[in-house]
């Protein structure tokens, strides 16, 4: 396994060339953008990315965030995709309509991103 350092995970930022056989790398994110969403965060965040033999995995094994597809770019932007759900759905919910864990994921997520911006 090796590690690398990325400022951004943006949509095509982060590729990791097709190896012949299952492989893992450690990127470490200082944020990340979905769609019109664009999140700082106030400490790096750990995603492995690896290939599987049959697909790429994006993985944040701390917050339980990941994605999977055939296509690098797809488990990519599915990451993406998951990341911005997990904090629209869960980091400005009330306490009481979220599970331990999920409250669990709140607090951890909630001191992850230190900004958030909307761009065009």
């Amino acid at each position: 396994m090796t590690t690398a350092t990325a400022e951004r995970l943006l949509a095509d930022h982060i590729k990791v060339p097709k190896p012949q056989q299952p492989s893992q790398q450690t990127v470490y994110i200082t944020g990340l953008t979905y769609e019109n969403r664009e999140f700082t965060f106030a400490r790096e965040m750990a995603v492995e990315v690896a290939w599987d033999g049959e697909g790429w995995i994006y993985e944040a094994e701390q917050y339980g965030i990941n994605g999977f597809a055939r296509d690098q770019q797809e488990a990519n932007f599915v990451f993406r995709e998951t990341f911005d759900a997990c904090w629209e759905h869960i980091a400005y919910a009330e306490d009481h309509e979220l599970s331990e864990s999920a409250r669990d994921l709140k607090t951890e997520l909630r001191s992850l991103v230190s900004n958030t911006r909307q761009i065009e």
